[in-house]
């Protein structure tokens, strides 16, 4: 590979550099559509000049007859660049009510378990600016909790995604001018989804109303919306550090938990609730389930489902977890 500075590279790939992370090992999440191979191209040019270390990693959700096309495409690309390369195929639980939620929580699990294999310091995705203004407009029509967030950095779950400040038809612009190939996914332009009503009809309806500078609104809004949020959650650090101790005791954890709990404002209790699951279930638990499961420890019943097949059950005065 021949050697290069940072007046060698593209102006999307120079933009990124402030950004990343001072570590060098990184799993990358790509799918084969524009976003992802766009984040995968710039990081390729990055990579002798940041001395990257980095791995591809692909979920085939297997539902399209094509997808496995999108995998032999992101494989050509590790194989182009000379790339380490991670794939999994997964099949879609009937059961499932959100196919958005399920692949979400299905990569993410496959993320990070390849981020433990391969002692990468950050998993890194390519969320724009434009999927999270979607997602905030989505939480606004579906009535749920708008202030949780796309974090740019997550020092929790170790995630990076260097493109929240950046809108979709700068990465189309950047596919043209470098020539960049990549995969469509019919389904983005399928209407029965909420995500894709709001791409293709709300969003270019408001921006006819109100110009090109509602998205950069919005963005603002979303963001202002999940700093808020996210100071919530850090302030219930020192209530969840007192009871770290009896975390490998259940039991004894949900008692303490439970205690903590009742202290709480009654409007901020599933905030606590989301933190104080998160070190086990390894994703976060939405608003609807946390007040569930303030209901399940508060009011003494029996039980309570969660995604991904977890359960929390109460047996002769005691609170367990249970895997469905």
């Amino acid at each position: 590979m021949v050697s290069r500075n940072s007046q060698d590279i593209s102006a999307l790939a120079r933009n990124l550099m402030p950004s990343m992370p001072d570590a060098r090992r990184f799993i990358v999440g790509v799918s084969g559509g524009l976003d992802s191979v766009c984040l995968l191209s710039c990081l390729v040019e990055l990579q002798q000049l940041l001395d990257l270390d980095l791995v591809v990693a692909h979920v085939d959700h297997s539902l399209r007859e094509c997808s496995r096309f999108d995998a032999e495409f992101v494989r050509s690309l590790a194989e182009q660049s000379k790339l380490g390369y991670e794939e999994t195929k997964v099949s879609l639980n009937r059961k499932t009510k959100s196919i958005e939620q399920w692949g979400r929580e299905v990569r993410y699990r496959f993320f990070r378990s390849l981020r433990e294999l391969h002692k990468a310091d950050y998993i890194i995705t390519a969320h724009t600016a434009s999927d999270f203004v979607e997602t905030y407009v989505m939480r606004l029509m579906a009535n749920k909790e708008i202030g949780r967030g796309i974090l740019f950095r997550d020092p929790e779950t170790r995630l990076f995604r260097p493109f929240l400040n950046i809108f979709r038809p700068e990465l189309v612009a950047h596919s043209e001018e470098h020539g960049i190939q990549f995969r469509e996914d019919p389904t983005n332009s399928d209407p029965k989804y909420l995500r894709n009503k709001i791409r293709h009809f709300v969003i270019p309806l408001l921006r006819a109303k109100y110009g090109d500078s509602v998205e950069r609104a919005l963005l603002i809004h979303a963001q202002e919306a999940s700093k808020v949020w996210y100071e919530k959650r850090s302030s219930v650090g020192d209530s969840l550090a007192a009871i770290e101790a009896w975390r490998t005791e259940p039991a004894k954890w949900f008692r303490h938990f439970e205690h903590i709990l009742r202290g709480f404002a009654v409007d901020q209790r599933w905030i606590l609730v989301q933190a104080g699951l998160y070190p086990e279930l390894k994703f976060n638990l939405g608003r609807h389930h946390c007040d569930r499961v303030v209901e399940f420890l508060l009011e003494k019943r029996r039980s309570v489902q969660l995604p991904a097949g977890r359960c929390i059950t109460r047996s002769k005065g005691q609170v367990f977890w249970e895997a469905l």
